[in-house]
C-alpha cells in the first residue's frame, strides 16, 4: 500500500506541487479507512461479537465523512477556507459526538447490524457539512486563531482516542492501534484545514497520512487474521471433541455388546441347572463353573467400565470444561473475558462445568451487559475459578447467607444454583467462596478443585473434609 501511496504523490508533487500532493494523501488515507472499516466488518460478521459494535459505527462514520472532507478539500479549497469558523465549529461538534458514542460503547451492547447505522451516520455528518462549506455564510477565521483552531482539534481526537482505548470487545493493542492512527490521520488533518499547503506543511500531511492509513489497515488486517485463526482452532476443537464423542460411543456399544452376551451365557446356564432334574454331575459341574466364569467376566467388564469413567474424570483439562461455556455465553450476547491457562484439575468434567455455568449464569442475570471475567490459575495443591463482574456487587447483607438463602426466606440477593455448583464442587474434594472484593468493584466467586496430579485417598480426604465443613452442627447436610 505504502509503494501506489508513494508513486501517486510523487507524481503530483512533480505536476502539480506538494500543496495538490498534500490533498491527494488526504484522499488516499480517506480510502484506507474505508478499506479498514470494511475489514472490521467483516471480522464483526465472522466473529459475531456484539461488543465490537459500537468501534465499527464509529469506524465506518469516520471513513464515511473523512472521505467526504478530503474530496470537499480537494474540490472545492476556496469554499472550505471562506467558511473556515463553520466548519472548525462543525468539525468540534462532531468529536464530542464521537466521545459520546464511545462512551456509551462502554456500558451498553450494539446487537443491530452496525454497518447501516454507521453509514447512515456518515452520510448524515457529511451533507451537513457539505452543506455548510456551499450554503453557509461566509465566515473565516482570522490569521491569529489557526494555532488555536489546530490545537482545539488536536486535543478533541486525543480524547476520542483516550475514549477509544476504553471501548471493551477488542484487544487492548488493536485499541491502542487504532487511537494512535486517529491521532495521525486528526494531525493531517490540521495541518491541511488552510489552503494552499507550504512545502513543510504538505510534506508533514503526507507522512502522517500514510502512517496513520497504513497503522489503521495494519491493526485491522491482523484483528481479522486473529479472528480467523481462532474460527480455525475451534472448528479443530469441535472436530476432535466429535471424533472422541464417536470413540466413546462405539466403546460403548461395544461394552454393551459384551455385557448382552455375558449375560445371555448366564441365563442359559442357569436355565439349564434349574430346569433339567436329570442332569449328570460332571455336566451340572461344568455348568456350575461357566456361571461362575461368565459372572467374573461380567464383573470386570463392569470393572473396566468404571474404571474407563474414573480415569477420564481423574485429570481434566479444565481448558476443555470451560471454552463450550464461553462460546455459549457469547452466543447470548454476553461479553466475557478469559484465556486458556493449560491447566487441569482431578474432578469431574461435567460437575466443574456445570458449577462454572451457575456462575456465568449469574452474572448474566443480575449484571447484564458488564463483561464476565474468568481466570483459571494455580494455588499450592489446587488450581482456582475465579469468576468475576464489574455489576453491582453481592451487598453486604447478602454475603453471609448467600450459599444457603433458600433456607433463610426470600435473599436480598437472589441467587441461582449456588448450593448446587457448591455441593458439586465439595463432592470433588474442592470449595466455592464467594471473594472479599468490594461491592463498588462487582461480584467474585472462586471455585478451588484439586490439582491434577493428587493421589486418590489424598481427594477422598480432601472430599470428607470439605463435606464435613458444610454440615451445620446437627450433624445433617444442608439441601
Amino acid at each position: 500500500m505504502a509503494v501506489p501511496y508513494a508513486a501517486a504523490v510523487a507524481l503530483t508533487a512533480r505536476e502539480g506541487g506538494w500543496a495538490a500532493a498534500g490533498l491527494l494523501s488526504g484522499l488516499l488515507a480517506s480510502a484506507m479507512v474505508v478499506g479498514a472499516s470494511g475489514l472490521l466488518y467483516l471480522r464483526w460478521r465472522i466473529a459475531g461479537d456484539p461488543r465490537q459494535g459500537w468501534l465499527l459505527l464509529v469506524l465506518t462514520a469516520w471513513a464515511v465523512d473523512a472521505t467526504t472532507r478530503s474530496g470537499l478539500r480537494a474540490l472545492q479549497p476556496e469554499a472550505y477556507d471562506d467558511r473556515a469558523a463553520w466548519l472548525l465549529t462543525f468539525d468540534v461538534v462532531v468529536a464530542v459526538g464521537a466521545v459520546a458514542l464511545l462512551l456509551v460503547a462502554q456500558r451498553v451492547l450494539l446487537t443491530r447490524d452496525p454497518l447501516p447505522a454507521g453509514l447512515a451516520l456518515g452520510v448524515l455528518i457529511s451533507v451537513a457539512r457539505v452543506t455548510l462549506a456551499l450554503v453557509a455564510p461566509p465566515v473565516g477565521l482570522p490569521g491569529e486563531a489557526d494555532v488555536i483552531a489546530g490545537v482545539t482539534l488536536l486535543v478533541l481526537a486525543g480524547l476520542v482516542a483516550l475514549a477509544l482505548l476504553r471501548v471493551p470487545g477488542v484487544a487492548e493493542w488493536a485499541r491502542a492501534g487504532v487511537a494512535a492512527s486517529l491521532v495521525l490521520l486528526s494531525l493531517g488533518q490540521v495541518l491541511a484545514y488552510h489552503y494552499p499547503l507550504g512545502d513543510a506543511r504538505a510534506a508533514i500531511t503526507i507522512v502522517t497520512n500514510l502512517a496513520g492509513g497504513l497503522l489503521l489497515t495494519g491493526v485491522t488486517v491482523a484483528l481479522v487474521l486473529q479472528t480467523v485463526r481462532a474460527q480455525r482452532r475451534e472448528m479443530r476443537w469441535l472436530q476432535g471433541r466429535l471424533l472422541e464423542a464417536e470413540a466413546r460411543q462405539r466403546r460403548e456399544r461395544e461394552s454393551m455388546h459384551e455385557l448382552a452376551g455375558t449375560v445371555a451365557g448366564i441365563v442359559s446356564a442357569t436355565r439349564l441347572l434349574r430346569g433339567d432334574a436329570n442332569i449328570s454331575a460332571s455336566r451340572r459341574e461344568q455348568l456350575d463353573q461357566l456361571v461362575d466364569a461368565e459372572i467374573t467376566r461380567l464383573q470386570e467388564t463392569m470393572a473396566a467400565r468404571h474404571d474407563e469413567r474414573a480415569d477420564a474424570g481423574a485429570a481434566v483439562d479444565l481448558d476443555e470444561a470451560i471454552y463450550p461455556l464461553v462460546v455459549a455465553l457469547q452466543a447470548r450476547g454476553n461479553p466475557v473475558e478469559w484465556r486458556p491457562s493449560g491447566l487441569s484439575a482431578q474432578v469431574r468434567a461435567d460437575d466443574v462445568s456445570r458449577a462454572v455455568n451457575v456462575l456465568i449464569d449469574n452474572v448474566a442475570r443480575h449484571a447484564p451487559g458488564s463483561e464476565a471475567v474468568i481466570d483459571v490459575r494455580r494455588a499450592d495443591e489446587s488450581v482456582e475459578i475465579h469468576v468475576a463482574d464489574r455489576g453491582p456487587g453481592v451487598p453486604a447483607e447478602a454475603r453471609e447467607g448467600i450459599f444457603d438463602g433458600a433456607d433463610r426466606g426470600p435473599a436480598p440477593y437472589p441467587v441461582h444454583g449456588l448450593q448446587v455448583a457448591q455441593r458439586l464442587v465439595h463432592e470433588q474434594g474442592g470449595y466455592l467462596r464467594l471473594a472479599d472484593t468490594p461491592a463498588s468493584q462487582g461480584a467474585e466467586f472462586v471455585i478451588g478443585l484439586p490439582a491434577a496430579g493428587a493421589g486418590r485417598r489424598d481427594r477422598r480426604g480432601a472430599r470428607r473434609t470439605a463435606l464435613a465443613g458444610s454440615r451445620p452442627p446437627g450433624g445433617t447436610t444442608k439441601r
